[in-house]
């Protein structure tokens, strides 16, 4: 009896995990479905290259963050995307997040989707000039893609627990990325 009850409740929180919200955000030329349990806030003022409100990146984007249930302070998941121009896809502001750098990687896997070929880089985040790093420790990817002219440089970074626990979840969400324009 008590593992049917058990059973049971897995089923339920594993599908609150999965519930799906599809998200669109035209003046991004992007959309893509995230869980419903997690947080969005896209930032967009006049262009790509403007920063739009948001101190993660002097650009236009969007910020999507998950509490791990049961977590501390710093157990969250964080995925960003950054859209651009050719010209812009390699500008030093879309290197990292708010003061933290991606450190360069050779290796390069290929992350092929329904809708975006990606280019995924797996290394950390690197504080610029400070030796204050919040993110010590956890694992940074880093996805780049395009279609047409629009360039996406997407973000995610978690502790190492974390990214294996949600690889399912971050997977889904990396496959339901696509332009819209």
């Amino acid at each position: 009896m008590f593992l049917k009850q058990l059973s049971i409740l897995f089923l339920f929180s594993f599908s609150l995990c999965f519930s799906q919200n599809k998200l669109s955000f035209p003046e991004l030329n992007i959309e893509y479905e995230l869980p419903s349990n997690w947080e969005t806030k896209s930032f967009f003022k006049v262009d790509w290259e403007t920063p739009g409100g948001n101190n993660l990146c002097q650009c236009a984007g969007v910020i999507n963050s998950f509490k791990v249930p049961g977590g501390g302070d710093f157990d969250y998941i964080y995925l960003s995307v950054y859209p651009s121009d050719r010209r812009g896809a390699n500008a030093e502001k879309r290197q990292g997040v708010w003061q933290y750098k991606f450190v360069p990687t050779e290796k390069v896997d290929t992350v092929k989707t329904d809708y975006l070929v990606w280019e995924k880089h797996t290394s950390k985040l690197k504080p610029y000039g400070s030796s204050d790093n919040r993110f010590k420790g956890f694992i940074a990817y880093k996805y780049d893609s395009h279609f047409g002219s629009t360039y996406f440089t997407m973000f995610i970074w978690a502790k190492p627990y974390m990214m294996q626990q949600y690889k399912d979840v971050l997977d889904k969400i990396v496959a339901s990325m696509k332009a819209i324009k």
